[in-house]
């Protein structure tokens, strides 16, 4: 599922359907094995190519929460753009969960 999109994608039918019809780039073929693995994602610019561009130290930006570890919060920015807010950096009194939108301190 990782060649599917540069976001994280769970479950394979938010990205296709069985039936449908999709343009596809061959990524390796193990002839010893019979298989070929293909990807979707290839097929659309690597999100991160535009990081330096967008995205600037200081810069204040929305975001959706992905996951909440111990050490911190990763933050989705974009499609394919995940970031880490370290865990010194979120509220203290910060109950959100995971998939809230939210600005954090700084």
């Amino acid at each position: 599922m990782s060649e599917m999109a540069w976001s994280r994608v769970s479950n394979p039918a938010e990205m296709v359907k069985a039936g449908e019809e999709i343009t596809v780039k061959v990524l390796r073929v193990d002839e010893e094995k019979q298989k070929i693995s293909l990807g979707l994602k290839q097929l659309s610019a690597d999100p991160w190519s535009r990081v330096p561009d967008v995205y600037k130290v200081g810069q204040r930006l929305p975001g959706r929460v992905t996951r909440v570890a111990q050490f911190g919060a990763f933050v989705e920015l974009e499609p394919g753009i995940e970031a880490l807010a370290h865990a010194p950096r979120s509220s203290p009194r910060d109950d959100r969960e995971a998939g809230q939108v939210r600005s954090l301190p700084g």
